[in-house]
């Protein structure tokens, strides 16, 4: 028998006595899969059948952090109550595309092709990860209205997405005062 096959005078086993931490937990696996790996944090918790929130929190407690945001970023609201970061180079961000991020790589979000998608249909944006999703821009402009609609009721549904109270204006009998 060898060395590693003989118990220790407890019965256990020397490895067994040193505590294995989950790879969820380890500092260098989540470096690897997190930063090397660019997974999201929601790819890491599937990989280990754990939730997004649980990496998150091994992740803050190694202190492995992504690229830092540069030291001057404003926070403006457009017309359309959608919040946008914008550097000192006149660079912007929404917060709807940075909130994405934690559950679609960068590069979908960023693509082009894609649009971020709030799936409520609220009054103004609700940016919270549950309400965002990354779809191309055909889902996108079906979501708001369909493809064949004229730019007017397009536009009025969109007006109607953000302001209930500009609704389409009442209709009239021909009569002007």
């Amino acid at each position: 028998m060898s060395q590693s096959d003989q118990a220790s005078d407890d019965g256990q086993s020397s490895a067994s006595k040193q505590p294995q931490l989950k790879p969820y937990k380890q500092k260098e696996t989540l470096r690897r899969l997190y930063l090397k790996r660019d997974l999201t944090q929601r790819e890491i918790a599937e990989r280990f059948g754990v939730h997004q929130t649980t990496v998150s929190r091994w992740i803050r407690e190694h202190d492995i952090e992504k690229d830092p945001v540069p030291d001057c970023v404003s926070l403006i609201a457009d017309q359309y109550g959608k919040h946008q970061l914008i550097d000192e180079n006149g660079d912007s961000v929404y917060v709807h595309q940075l909130l994405a991020c934690l559950d679609y790589r960068p590069t979908e979000v960023f693509d082009p092709t894609n649009h971020v998608h709030h799936q409520m249909n609220a009054p103004y944006s609700i940016d919270l990860i549950e309400n965002v999703r990354v779809v191309d821009q055909a889902e996108h402009l079906g979501a708001h209205a369909t493809l064949v609609d004229e730019a007017e009721t397009v536009l009025q549904h969109v007006f109607n997405e953000f302001d209930p109270d500009l609704g389409t204006p009442p209709e009239t009998d021909g009569d002007t005062e």
